[in-house]
């Protein structure tokens, strides 16, 4: 990435590379983290996952003192060299759960579904528009946001970048609420309350007045749901086709965050942006 001199070249290392590294070490670790604590598995998930949106956090202030001193470029070799030692440290520190027999209320081991199994469940799919349709709508609404509260909201530049903080913040709140939330009721209940939570955001964002409260309110809302759904989907997929093959049947599903990011977009641009038409 360091190195790219044009669009194609970066669109293969930043985007095809990077993206693969990200998913893979971020899917693999996380469901193994699932196995290790069949138990607690909203509370992993909570932490596991927090830790994730709070290393990009970190980063956000390392590499802005990077750019201010070294340059883009250097930026780019110095950040992947610290990514490289910490990845690989952590995965000397990493070891393969053991095999889990998770038995329900009745004393039966529940059934442990192949991916190709669970393909051919409704319930597969069902879950998977689930998941897509939480990230396409989070995913747009994060992405935009200051320009939302730039054109909508009327704020000025710097009040609009604080959206930024007010997004991470509510996105790492969701994540740890929702997600030890979900191992006392039913996860699927816990989605249900984090889908409404976002409802009332989106229908704030087109329908109230917006000033600086209401937009930061309604950004809110929508960022603490999407953080909360995918904490608690891994947890929720174990419990439909068991944990030994969770890294398979979430990794299909989890292309829904992709998908929806471009699928969200392209629907915006149809239907006139982030404007009511």
């Amino acid at each position: 990435t360091a190195h790219s001199d044009n669009l194609m070249m970066l669109w293969l290392s930043a985007g095809v590379l990077v993206g693969l590294a990200d998913g893979a070490g971020y899917l693999l670790t996380l469901s193994n983290c699932v196995k290790w604590f069949p138990e607690r598995k909203g509370l992993i998930s909570a932490f596991a996952i927090g830790s994730y949106g709070l290393g990009s956090l970190g980063f956000k202030f390392i590499d802005t003192q990077l750019l201010e001193t070294v340059g883009l470029e250097k930026t780019f070799v110095i950040w992947g060299a610290i990514a490289l030692l910490m990845i690989v440290f952590g995965a000397t520190l990493m070891k393969d759960a053991p095999k889990q027999e998770v038995k329900t209320s009745n004393g039966v081991v529940e059934k442990d579904y192949t991916l190709a199994e669970s393909m051919r469940k409704p319930q597969y799919w069902m879950l998977a528009v689930m998941f897509l349709t939480a990230c396409m709508s989070g995913l747009y609404v994060i992405g935009v946001a200051k320009d939302i509260a730039q054109s909508l909201a009327h704020l000025d530049v710097v009040s609009a970048a604080n959206a930024v903080t007010v997004i991470s913040i509510a996105n790492l709140s969701g994540r740890l609420v929702l997600g030890i939330l979900s191992d006392k009721i039913a996860r699927i209940r816990v989605i249900t309350i984090g889908q409404v939570i976002s409802l009332v955001g989106m229908a704030a964002l087109l329908f109230a007045p917006l000033n600086a409260v209401t937009f930061f309110a309604a950004i809110a809302c929508v960022a603490f749901n999407f953080g909360g759904t995918i904490t608690v989907f891994p947890s929720l997929v174990s419990e439909f086709f068991g944990l030994n093959n969770l890294a398979k049947n979430y990794g299909v599903i989890y292309l829904g965050f992709g998908i929806g990011s471009i699928c969200g977009s392209i629907i915006a641009s149809l239907f006139g942006g982030f404007y009511v038409t």
